[in-house]
């Protein structure tokens, strides 16, 4: 219960940096981490909003996992409460996830819809995050 409660720790440490990076707008549209659904990914224009709009949740769903791990490990992993705590913090943390895939796929297609977002390609570089300048 050790190993995993060092992955849950892990894991869950990765996923809370990941969500401040999106809080920051600092996760690139072309990298591999974020909330990624064809709304999302449409351009910068509801990329960057998407990501923010998730970024608690994200958040929430890494330290559900980190206090999780830390309780099993508290516990005593070889207990039954051991197992209890560490499926409550999965729950916890899966439960965030889809919340924070859903307000970034809410906000996206809010975006479409308003039709306030270029057509992909279509954004100035030189404007908006991670503009070189």
């Amino acid at each position: 219960m050790y190993l995993a409660a060092g992955v849950m720790f892990v894991g869950g440490a990765v996923i809370v940096a990941v969500g401040l990076r999106a809080r920051d707008d600092r996760l690139p549209l072309r990298g591999h981490a974020g909330i990624r659904t064809r709304a999302t990914t449409h351009s910068e224009d509801t990329w960057y909003p998407a990501q923010r709009a998730a970024a608690p949740w994200m958040v929430a769903a890494g330290v559900f996992l980190v206090a999780a791990a830390v309780a099993v490990v508290l516990l005593r992993p070889a207990d039954e409460d051991g197992l209890v705590v560490a499926a409550v913090g999965a729950l916890g943390a899966g439960v965030s996830a889809l919340v924070a895939a859903l307000a970034a796929s809410r906000t996206a297609h809010r975006i479409l819809e308003e039709g306030t977002a270029p057509t992909p390609g279509g954004r100035d570089p030189g404007v908006g995050p991670g503009a070189p300048g």
